[in-house]
């Protein structure tokens, strides 16, 4: 019992602060948002979830911001919108980033919310690719927008030229041997 007790002690210090910061905080009227996009890096999907949904609870209204979220696709890259003004702000992989201003666009990397990029190359377990040198020859696919950067960097690492065909063919579709996939870091759910 004195377990329990403590839990609902200890939760009610936690929440009541911010209920209370909450309350005192005005809320902001249309006039006083300032409007800006947001570039997403793909089409609306889970791994966006937490952007829609501090639009729908009102949290950027809270802070004065009216945001409009604006999904990519394969012809639309975020540094693309925000270099060119169409957009304020937008969501990418640091290595296309990098690429970005390698070309010659002004743009900022202002966060980035991963250490390490969850990208990855997945295999069926009975190819016997282990390695990218195992890579050479083969068909790999990658996905667009600067999502092939970190699979060009350890292709290269390996003495494997991305852009040489014969040393194997980096596409979108077909029959690929290796193809690239997200690992989500653990969430603890």
């Amino acid at each position: 019992m004195r377990k329990v007790l403590f839990l609902v002690v200890l939760a009610l210090m936690v929440v009541a602060p911010m209920a209370m910061a909450q309350d005192a905080t005005p809320e902001a009227t249309a006039t006083d948002l300032t409007p800006i996009s947001l570039v997403l890096k793909w089409v609306p999907q889970a791994q966006f979830a937490g952007y829609y949904a501090a639009v729908a609870q009102g949290y950027y209204k809270d802070e004065g911001l009216d945001v409009t979220l604006v999904p990519a696709g394969t012809d639309i890259n975020p540094q693309q919108y925000v270099a060119a003004g169409t957009a304020q702000f937008g969501t990418d992989w640091m290595g296309n980033m990098l690429a970005t201003r390698d070309a010659g666009q002004d743009v900022i990397s202002i966060a980035q919310i991963y250490q390490r990029s969850g990208m990855r190359q997945i295999t069926w377990k009975d190819s016997n690719l282990t390695t990218f040198a195992d890579l050479k020859g083969k068909t790999v696919g990658v996905w667009p927008g600067g999502n092939a950067f970190p699979t060009f960097a350890a292709l290269t690492k390996e003495g494997i030229d991305p852009t040489n065909t014969d040393d194997g063919r980096y596409t979108l579709m077909g029959d690929l041997n290796p193809f690239q996939g997200f690992r989500q870091p653990a969430t603890g759910c």
